[in-house]
């Protein structure tokens, strides 16, 4: 009985299970593995991590599996040319490259960051979210207020994800900056 109630106990607080959906994660993981997600992990750059998000107008969260690029705090320049972060290029498909060169920091709590147009784009929902409704944006311009603003103080820590099979799957390029609270938790094995 004490093997059970400890089982049951470990599921809930500690690892879940992850059924892949879809291709994003090709050829590091199939649609249909099972996964086991490690809850309580802190993740690091280069972990596959499962996170819950809803888009705007969805009724309901999804959930997604990408691999963590940026952490709170870090540069990453983006570019026809590659992806660096923290000025070290990271080896990517060049199906992951941008059109347009833009770099911004992925947003750390407590810190108020300046924003250009291009580094607005990912930070646009955590900016709606977090300002409410005092925020608009116009014309690739942030407004707190009705004033044009090129700062914003952040609340929470943010990652930017993304999928090994960009074509196949959702990630920072489409959903933005991911908030802490939204990873569910980070693949520690499958099945």
């Amino acid at each position: 009985m004490l093997v059970v109630l400890s089982a049951i106990l470990i599921r809930l607080c500690l690892v879940t299970t992850y059924r892949v959906q879809g291709d994003a994660m090709m050829p590091t993981y199939k649609s249909g593995k099972l996964l086991w997600i490690n809850r309580q992990a802190t993740p690091e750059r280069g972990d596959v991590v499962v996170i819950k998000h809803q888009k705007k107008g969805e009724r309901s969260a999804q959930h997604y599996l990408a691999r963590l690029i940026g952490l709170p705090g870090d540069s990453l320049d983006l570019s026809p040319n590659g992806v660096l972060v923290n000025r070290r290029k990271l080896e990517v498909p060049s199906s992951l490259l941008p059109r347009e060169a833009y770099s911004f920091v992925v947003p750390r709590s407590g810190r108020t960051y300046r924003l250009t147009p291009l580094s607005l784009v990912p930070c646009r929902g955590a900016i709606a979210q977090e300002g409410g409704e005092g925020i608009s944006f116009h014309q690739g311009k942030l407004y707190r207020d009705g004033a044009e603003t090129v700062f914003f103080h952040f609340r929470r820590d943010y990652y930017w994800l993304l999928a090994d099979n960009p074509a196949s799957g959702p990630d920072s390029r489409h959903l933005g900056i991911i908030p802490a609270e939204s990873i569910v938790g980070v693949v520690m094995g499958a099945n």
